[in-house]
């Protein structure tokens, strides 16, 4: 006797797993409380649930058995460490990663998915098989999938204590972001942009494979995540603490930050030398000292999405 068709559907699916990744450790609370939550909707698509907490992640290969999807439940960092282990491991064709928003300013998130989009929203895309390939940023020995920066307000999300985080949300980026304007120094930075090179003294510079940062601020708005280009943006020192808060201004309000003082460029490979002493932080982590080479590695890993697929 056959079984009718959506049961049988139904029964292959039970076979896969969803390998379910989570930081308790993220700047949101939400994560202790809604695991079960998610165990359950993901349960309810039809698969089985395997659960990782980050700090298991290395060796991520020999828990893809089977496996349909990769779940991440955190921030971006979080997405960041996962993904990177995968790089590092060389897998060549891993499961699509799905993301829950649970950090603080889940950058990634809101690229690849609709706004308003809900938990159960995110985890229908697997059932769905909506995936999108996205573009990885390489620098040095390290990866990133939105964005790699130095200098102001560049390592806000990095120092921002963990409490204040949880506290406060994406104020407590805002607040240690604006003590740091009134003292901030500019340093010496030397870029190499597909054989070009510029001198300059510099406030800021950010690699963006993505066009958002901080959870709201658009600073590349025509970037996208699969685009195959990496867009450099640099703030120069001769911007006065007013024209700063003009370029703020104007990137919350969704125009790209053109006004003169800032250099705007895109390349597929980058050479940045400049000093030791200011943090470059990959995806809301510390990242590797300088001299960097950053490069771009075009549509690298899957992400279920419910925007556009491939």
């Amino acid at each position: 006797m056959f079984a009718k068709t959506g049961e049988s559907q139904v029964h292959l699916k039970m076979k896969q797993q969803v390998l379910l990744v989570y930081n308790d450790r993220a700047g949101s609370l939400k994560l202790k409380y809604h695991l079960e939550e998610v165990r359950r909707l993901i349960e309810n698509e039809g698969f089985q649930v395997r659960w990782a907490n980050l700090q298991q992640v290395g060796g991520i290969k020999s828990m893809l058995g089977n496996c349909r999807a990769i779940v991440v439940a955190g921030g971006d960092g979080t997405v960041n460490l996962v993904a990177e282990q995968l790089l590092k491991e060389e897998i060549k064709n891993p499961p699509p990663l799905a993301v829950l928003p649970w950090g603080t300013a889940n950058d990634l998130c809101r690229q690849i998915y609709r706004k308003g989009s809900t938990t159960a929203d995110i985890l229908a895309a697997i059932s769905k098989e909506t995936t999108t390939r996205l573009d990885v940023g390489q620098v040095n020995d390290r990866y990133f999938l939105n964005a790699a920066a130095a200098g102001m307000f560049s390592d806000v999300a990095y120092l921002t204590p963990n409490l204040a985080k949880r506290l406060l949300g994406k104020p407590a980026y805002y607040l240690h972001g604006l003590a740091k304007l009134l003292t901030y120094r500019p340093f010496r930075l030397t870029i190499e942009a597909d054989g070009e090179t510029l001198e300059e003294e510099a406030l800021l510079f950010a690699v963006l494979n993505g066009s958002l940062v901080g959870g709201m601020f658009t600073l590349v708005p025509d970037a996208a995540l699969n685009d195959g280009k990496l867009h450099l943006l640099t703030v120069k020192k001769s911007l006065s603490i007013a024209q700063i808060l003009k370029m703020i201004y104007r990137i919350l309000r969704g125009n790209a930050p053109d006004q003169p003082g800032i250099i705007n460029q895109t390349a597929k490979n980058i050479t940045l030398q400049f000093p030791a002493d200011r943090l470059l932080v990959i995806d809301g982590e510390l990242g590797p000292l300088p001299p960097l080479q950053v490069s771009l590695l075009p549509r690298r890993l899957p992400f279920y999405s419910n925007i556009s697929g491939d």
